[in-house]
């Protein structure tokens, strides 16, 4: 992904709250944490919440 694919979901115009994880494989803190991110996600998804998960893999990956 790059930036003119993620800029648009800077300018949501509702009442959600976005939380965005950015993320790669290769970060073993990001792999570790990633469980309770979506874990969160599950909780709140009946909640004007939005949990967007953005990976900083590198394209061979």
């Amino acid at each position: 992904m790059n930036f003119k694919h993620f800029e648009p979901w800077l300018h949501m115009n509702n009442d959600a709250t976005y939380v965005f994880k950015f993320r790669a494989t290769w970060c073993k803190p990001c792999v570790e944490e990633i469980t309770g991110f979506l874990k969160a996600a599950s909780d709140l998804e009946d909640e004007k919440v939005k949990f967007v998960f953005v990976s900083l893999d590198f394209p061979s990956q």
